[in-house]
Formats: structure tokens, C-alpha cells, sequence
């Protein structure tokens, strides 16, 4: 999903991205969240999902904009005067089951935990197909902005961020759309070492927005140090501005990345507060 905050009053709700971007147009479905919550004004943290095949989220129709949205609430920031930041978790987790009433509004969930069997659920999660599961400490306070050991996420595969430094055209009657991203990571000599080709994790339509948005970026010279092989169409060369989500299967022996699948754009790199200025302030 999309990490994004929801900011709701008595006459009003605004979603808002980790670094303040408005996301309220976008998701204008989401807007009865005011339904669905018991206080005056709230801000809750969350992610907005759409909920799939056997009630797995669906992140490619995410990403193309196709709903039904759904906001999966999991945190409570603010509560009629009050900022939570600096309670407990474990508090501010019965705050949340207080504060939203989910039978209000079929727009938005309450997320679901357990207590101390993480081995058990994370078992659940792999089995499902699940991206992986979150564990907290119930004892931490909330910490804008920051990376924190109270917090962890547990992948099922390995993840990483990678940065894209060219990219193929796909290939039939894919031409005109991007076949696989190229994609490496910084080395210690400030230099891009080459990892991979990605041609899997992104639908047609979203094949044809990266394609046109990376043929603006290119360069007539390669940005990796190291040779890139040959697979497919000839390889084109981007500036290495952005970068993507990539899990794997696991690094080969001549540093490789095999099975890989495109997670997303890193456009929202985390930095800032995530607690965002809008009705409550700061």
C-alpha cells in the first residue's frame, strides 16, 4: 500500500503522504472516513490499499489508480487536543480500537495484530503470499521521521532499494513499453555497480508510464562501472535519478540478484517529519 496519513475532523478528512503531499484528490472515495470515527479530531496513520483476489492487497491495481480504495488504519497520532506520539504503543493501539469504528464506513480496517507469536504469523503470511509482517516493540513511543530498532519489518524475500541506471524495450507487441529496468546499487568508489535486469512487477499500463518517464531521462553513456549483460533489446542508459523496490530470491555468487520483481518508485524517500502540517498544526 501507500503509507499515508489521514487527518479527520468533524467536517473534513485529509490524507496526506510521510512529507506532507495532499493525497485527499486522489483518493476522493476515502473522503467518509468521517463515518467511521467515534472522536471530534484524529490523526491516524495508515496505508491506502485495494483489497484484492482472496483479501490479498493489490498492488499493481494500486499503482494504475483502479479501486476500490480502502484505508487500513494502524496507528493513532492525535486525539481531540491530544498528541500520542510519545505514549506506548501498546496505549496508543486501544486508543485506535476506541477511537475508529470500522462498520461506520466500508472504506476503512483496522489493522489486526497478535501478541509474542510473530513466528507463527509470519509462517501465516509466507504461506498466503504476503509480502512479509511488522513487529513492534509494545513498549516504544511513536518517532516521526526516524528508523528506528523498535520497529521491524520481516520480508518473505529479501528487499532492497535499487537505483535504476537504464532500462530495454519490451519486445512483440509489448514495443513502445519498458521491457526491464536496469538496475544497480552505489559501490565504495561512488560508483553504480549493475545488479540485475527487473522485468517482472509491473503491469502493461504501468510499463507504458516508466517507459515514457525514463526515455526523458536518458544519456548517451552508461552510469554502471561494471559491464552490463546483454538480454533482450539493447540496453538504454538513464541518469541515475530514481530508484526502485526490487525483491529477490537471493544474490548469486557474482553479486546478481535472481528473481527479481519491481516493488515500485522511491519517490517518498522517509525524510522529514511524518507527522505532516494540516489542521492540528506541526
Amino acid at each position: 500500500g501507500y503509507r499515508a496519513l489521514a487527518l479527520v475532523t468533524s467536517d473534513a478528512t485529509e490524507l496526506r503522504s510521510r512529507t506532507g503531499r495532499d493525497l485527499t484528490g486522489a483518493y476522493a472515495e476515502l473522503a467518509d472516513l468521517r463515518r467511521a470515527v467515534t472522536l471530534q479530531e484524529v490523526v491516524l496513520d495508515g496505508e491506502v490499499v485495494v483489497i484484492g483476489e482472496e483479501g490479498r492487497p493489490d498492488f499493481n491495481a494500486l499503482q494504475n489508480g483502479r479501486g476500490p480504495f480502502t484505508y487500513v488504519a494502524f496507528g493513532l497520532l492525535y486525539a481531540d487536543g491530544e498528541w500520542l506520539l510519545e505514549r506506548p504503543w501498546r496505549e496508543r493501539r486501544a486508543r485506535l480500537a476506541e477511537a475508529v469504528a470500522p462498520e461506520g464506513s466500508p472504506r476503512l480496517i483496522l489493522s489486526d495484530h497478535v501478541d509474542e507469536r510473530g513466528e507463527a504469523l509470519f509462517a501465516a503470511a509466507a504461506e498466503r503470499g504476503l509480502e512479509g509482517i511488522v513487529a513492534k516493540r509494545a513498549d516504544s513511543a511513536y518517532r516521526p521521521g526516524q528508523r528506528v530498532k523498535e520497529w521491524v519489518k520481516i520480508k518473505s524475500r529479501p528487499e532492497m532499494v535499487a537505483t535504476i541506471g537504464g532500462f530495454t524495450e519490451g519486445a512483440g507487441s509489448h514495443r513502445g513499453t519498458l521491457g526491464a529496468l536496469l538496475v544497480g546499487e552505489p559501490d565504495e568508489a561512488g560508483g553504480l555497480t549493475y545488479l540485475s535486469h527487473v522485468g517482472s512487477g509491473f503491469s502493461h499500463d504501468l510499463a507504458r508510464r516508466l517507459w515514457d518517464r525514463l526515455r526523458a531521462l536518458e544519456v548517451p553513456e552508461p552510469p554502471f562501472t561494471n559491464e552490463v549483460p546483454s538480454q533482450g533489446s539493447p540496453p538504454r542508459w538513464v541518469r541515475p535519478d530514481l530508484r526502485a523496490e526490487v525483491s529477490y530470491a537471493e544474490r548469486t555468487q557474482d553479486n546478481r540478484l535472481r528473481a527479481p520483481v519491481f516493488g515500485g518508485l522511491v519517490d517518498d524517500p522517509g525524510e522529514g517529519s511524518d507527522v505532516p502540517p494540516g489542521p492540528f498544526g506541526g
